[in-house]
Protein backbone atom coordinates (compact mmCIF):
# COMPACT_ATOMS: atom_id res chain seq x y z
CA UNK A 1 0.00 0.00 0.00
CA UNK A 2 1.44 3.28 -0.98
CA UNK A 3 -1.57 5.54 0.22
CA UNK A 4 -3.88 5.21 2.39
CA UNK A 5 -6.79 1.94 2.44
CA UNK A 6 -10.11 3.57 4.52
CA UNK A 7 -12.75 0.95 5.53
CA UNK A 8 -15.04 4.26 5.78
CA UNK A 9 -17.69 4.89 8.63
CA UNK A 10 -20.99 4.12 6.71
CA UNK A 11 -21.24 0.33 6.97
CA UNK A 12 -18.78 -2.51 7.99
CA UNK A 13 -16.61 -3.99 5.57
CA UNK A 14 -14.08 -6.87 4.91
CA UNK A 15 -11.33 -6.94 2.71
CA UNK A 16 -8.75 -9.46 1.84
CA UNK A 17 -5.29 -8.93 0.76
CA UNK A 18 -4.23 -12.01 -1.19
CA UNK A 19 -0.53 -10.74 -2.19
CA UNK A 20 2.21 -9.35 -0.15
CA UNK A 21 1.58 -6.23 1.93
CA UNK A 22 4.55 -3.91 1.38
CA UNK A 23 4.96 -0.83 3.21
CA UNK A 24 6.20 2.16 0.81
CA UNK A 25 4.15 4.73 3.21
CA UNK A 26 0.91 3.12 3.52
CA UNK A 27 -2.13 3.53 6.13
CA UNK A 28 -5.09 1.20 6.48
CA UNK A 29 -7.74 3.13 8.39
CA UNK A 30 -10.10 0.82 10.49
CA UNK A 31 -12.07 3.21 12.17
CA UNK A 32 -15.62 3.77 12.77
CA UNK A 33 -18.56 2.07 14.92
CA UNK A 34 -18.14 -1.10 12.91
CA UNK A 35 -16.86 -4.23 12.82
CA UNK A 36 -14.40 -4.31 9.96
CA UNK A 37 -12.56 -6.95 9.04
CA UNK A 38 -9.03 -7.33 7.29
CA UNK A 39 -7.75 -10.72 5.85
CA UNK A 40 -4.55 -10.95 5.27
CA UNK A 41 -2.83 -13.72 3.05
CA UNK A 42 0.80 -12.83 1.87
CA UNK A 43 3.97 -14.21 3.11
CA UNK A 44 5.15 -10.78 3.73
CA UNK A 45 3.16 -8.14 5.45
CA UNK A 46 4.82 -4.86 6.90
CA UNK A 47 2.70 -1.02 7.15
CA UNK A 48 3.48 2.37 8.36
CA UNK A 49 0.43 3.51 9.98
CA UNK A 50 -2.44 1.13 10.96
CA UNK A 51 -5.01 3.02 12.33
CA UNK A 52 -8.77 1.14 14.76
CA UNK A 53 -11.23 2.79 17.06
CA UNK A 54 -11.02 1.88 20.49
CA UNK A 55 -14.59 -0.91 20.98
CA UNK A 56 -15.15 -1.44 17.53
CA UNK A 57 -14.66 -5.04 17.24
CA UNK A 58 -12.74 -4.76 13.95
CA UNK A 59 -10.15 -7.99 13.22
CA UNK A 60 -7.45 -8.62 11.27
CA UNK A 61 -6.99 -12.47 10.57
CA UNK A 62 -3.43 -13.72 9.05
CA UNK A 63 -5.00 -16.68 7.53
CA UNK A 64 -2.13 -17.76 5.19
CA UNK A 65 -1.60 -21.42 4.61
CA UNK A 66 1.81 -21.09 5.30
CA UNK A 67 4.58 -18.62 7.38
CA UNK A 68 3.48 -15.02 7.12
CA UNK A 69 5.08 -12.08 9.24
CA UNK A 70 2.91 -10.09 11.15
CA UNK A 71 3.13 -6.29 10.96
CA UNK A 72 3.61 -4.21 14.54
CA UNK A 73 1.01 -1.84 15.76
CA UNK A 74 -0.16 -0.87 19.24
CA UNK A 75 -3.73 -0.98 17.39
CA UNK A 76 -5.06 -4.29 16.93
CA UNK A 77 -8.77 -4.71 17.54
CA UNK A 78 -9.19 -8.72 17.81
CA UNK A 79 -6.31 -10.61 16.36
CA UNK A 80 -6.78 -14.07 14.84
CA UNK A 81 -3.49 -16.77 13.15
CA UNK A 82 -5.32 -19.39 11.19
CA UNK A 83 -4.56 -21.29 8.70
CA UNK A 84 -0.61 -23.16 8.94
CA UNK A 85 2.31 -21.87 9.04
CA UNK A 86 4.51 -19.69 11.63
CA UNK A 87 3.15 -16.33 11.72
CA UNK A 88 6.04 -14.32 13.21
CA UNK A 89 5.23 -10.98 15.35
CA UNK A 90 7.71 -8.14 13.44
CA UNK A 91 7.86 -5.96 16.70
CA UNK A 92 6.00 -5.01 19.48
CA UNK A 93 2.34 -5.55 19.25
CA UNK A 94 -0.49 -4.79 21.71
CA UNK A 95 -4.26 -6.64 20.99
CA UNK A 96 -6.28 -4.60 22.78
CA UNK A 97 -9.43 -6.78 22.83
CA UNK A 98 -9.17 -10.62 21.68
CA UNK A 99 -6.43 -13.07 19.99
CA UNK A 100 -7.02 -16.18 18.60
CA UNK A 101 -5.07 -18.66 17.23
CA UNK A 102 -6.55 -22.11 15.49
CA UNK A 103 -5.92 -23.83 12.23
CA UNK A 104 -2.43 -25.61 12.73
CA UNK A 105 -0.96 -22.06 12.58
CA UNK A 106 2.31 -21.31 15.12
CA UNK A 107 2.12 -17.58 16.42
CA UNK A 108 5.93 -16.85 16.79
CA UNK A 109 7.15 -13.52 19.25
CA UNK A 110 10.28 -14.17 17.26
CA UNK A 111 11.97 -12.00 20.88
CA UNK A 112 9.67 -9.31 20.38
CA UNK A 113 6.93 -8.30 23.21
CA UNK A 114 2.86 -9.17 22.94
CA UNK A 115 0.23 -7.18 24.65
CA UNK A 116 -2.72 -8.72 25.73
CA UNK A 117 -5.27 -6.24 26.70
CA UNK A 118 -8.41 -8.80 26.43
CA UNK A 119 -8.46 -12.38 25.98
CA UNK A 120 -6.17 -15.09 24.51
CA UNK A 121 -7.41 -18.40 22.66
CA UNK A 122 -4.93 -20.79 21.50
CA UNK A 123 -7.15 -23.38 19.46
CA UNK A 124 -6.95 -27.87 19.15
CA UNK A 125 -3.80 -28.05 16.89
CA UNK A 126 -2.55 -24.06 16.95
CA UNK A 127 0.95 -23.26 19.15
CA UNK A 128 1.77 -20.12 20.80
CA UNK A 129 5.66 -19.88 20.75
CA UNK A 130 6.91 -17.50 23.40
CA UNK A 131 10.66 -17.42 22.60
CA UNK A 132 13.93 -16.82 24.01
CA UNK A 133 14.07 -12.61 24.20
CA UNK A 134 10.05 -12.76 24.08
CA UNK A 135 7.42 -11.28 26.83
CA UNK A 136 3.64 -12.59 26.36
CA UNK A 137 2.21 -9.57 29.21
CA UNK A 138 -1.39 -10.56 29.75
CA UNK A 139 -3.47 -7.63 31.50
CA UNK A 140 -5.30 -8.31 34.80
CA UNK A 141 -8.57 -10.33 34.58
CA UNK A 142 -7.78 -11.23 30.75
CA UNK A 143 -7.90 -15.10 30.37
CA UNK A 144 -5.48 -17.45 28.26
CA UNK A 145 -7.66 -19.94 27.10
CA UNK A 146 -5.18 -22.80 26.21
CA UNK A 147 -6.79 -26.28 24.26
CA UNK A 148 -3.63 -26.25 21.67
CA UNK A 149 -0.07 -25.64 22.57
CA UNK A 150 2.00 -23.18 24.88
CA UNK A 151 5.51 -23.09 24.68
CA UNK A 152 7.77 -20.65 26.68
CA UNK A 153 11.46 -21.57 25.80
CA UNK A 154 14.54 -19.01 27.00
CA UNK A 155 17.21 -19.57 27.62
CA UNK A 156 19.74 -19.27 30.79
CA UNK A 157 20.95 -15.95 29.45
CA UNK A 158 18.02 -14.69 27.49
CA UNK A 159 14.42 -15.78 29.32
CA UNK A 160 11.33 -16.08 27.88
CA UNK A 161 8.60 -13.86 30.35
CA UNK A 162 5.08 -14.95 30.64
CA UNK A 163 3.33 -12.26 33.09
CA UNK A 164 0.15 -11.40 33.87
CA UNK A 165 1.23 -8.05 35.33
CA UNK A 166 3.10 -5.49 32.83
CA UNK A 167 0.50 -5.50 29.88
CA UNK A 168 -0.66 -2.09 29.04
CA UNK A 169 -2.07 0.53 26.45
CA UNK A 170 -5.55 0.63 25.32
Amino acid sequence: IDGTLSFGTIIAKSISISGNLIDVTGTINMTGAFVHELNLNGATNALSTFTTTANSGSRVNYGRNGDQTVFASPNYRNLQFSGSGVKSLSGATTINNLMTADGSATVSLGGQVLNALGDITIENGATLLVDAGAQLLVANGMSLNNKGRLSVLGTEGNRAIVSRSGATGG
